[in-house]
């Protein structure tokens, strides 16, 4: 019995860290531990897996409600910082070419924002984590995506949740992130994955989300933004000096050599 008992724990533990389902809780680092601990010490004792998996919270079956998440980040994000940043860059880089550096710099904005909390991981399906509570995040900018340029609310926030290159493969996203954030220039929202699920719409390349604006959670809305300060920034020139530092610092080494 003790044999199956932890097999059956092994079972779990595998299922969970290669299924990206990661234990969660304030205390996961010691469950974590306290599960190694268990199959290298186990003695003759009895132990029923489902007593001992009682004590924990597996992230994708339970998640922190969106609500509760984005009561946290109010406190965190420094909404100023984030619209500031994004009403100085303007239109200057809304070029097709120039869009993915806009992007990366709106992402590393709210890891600014957040002083690091929300690190920017860049990564395939997820743009931040967070640090404390161990989530991921996909964030999504959108101008005048939430609210209109007048500041009025709308219906339905449609933002596209996934690529799939010119091929429609149905409403399932595989290994979403936790939540989704949807940014504009003067507003942020989340929604978790879990939420955004009735609102998948599959179009003809890729998932859309249609969410209607009262399913969002918003962490600030334009109203919360008293002092936007507009700081001259020419983003386009400074790149072209950094590709050419490049160019020359390589110039310089086959010259000296």
């Amino acid at each position: 019995m003790v044999e199956e008992n932890k097999r059956a724990l092994r079972r779990s533990f595998y299922l969970t860290n290669n299924t990206n389902h990661y234990i969660k809780n304030v205390h996961a680092n010691k469950q974590r531990a306290d599960l190694l601990d268990i199959f290298s010490n186990i003695d003759e004792t009895q132990i029923e897996p489902e007593d001992y998996w009682g004590n924990f919270e597996i992230l994708g079956n339970t998640t922190m409600k969106t609500s509760t998440y984005a009561t946290q980040l109010k406190s965190v994000i420094n909404s100023q910082v984030y619209s500031s940043v994004v009403y100085s860059l303007g239109s200057q880089l809304n070029d097709r070419k120039d869009r993915f550096d806009k992007a990366d710099i709106i992402e590393q904005t709210v890891e600014a924002a957040t002083d690091g909390r929300l690190v920017w991981i860049d990564d395939i399906g997820r743009d931040h984590r967070d640090t404390i509570e161990n989530l991921d995040i996909e964030f999504k900018y959108m101008t005048d995506g939430m609210f209109t340029k007048r500041n009025k609310q709308k219906k339905t926030v449609k933002v596209k949740l996934k690529n799939s290159l010119g091929e429609n493969k149905g409403t399932t996203i595989e290994n979403p992130a936790d939540f989704y954030m949807l940014g504009q220039q003067n507003a942020i929202a989340i929604i978790s994955s879990e939420d955004v699920k009735p609102y998948l719409v599959g179009v003809s390349d890729g998932i859309e989300a249609h969410i209607p604006f009262d399913a969002l959670e918003f962490v600030f809305r334009p109203e919360d933004i008293s002092n936007t300060q507009l700081v001259e920034v020419n983003y386009k020139d400074a790149k072209r000096k950094a590709q050419r530092a490049v160019i020359e610092s390589v110039k310089q080494s086959i010259e000296n050599a």
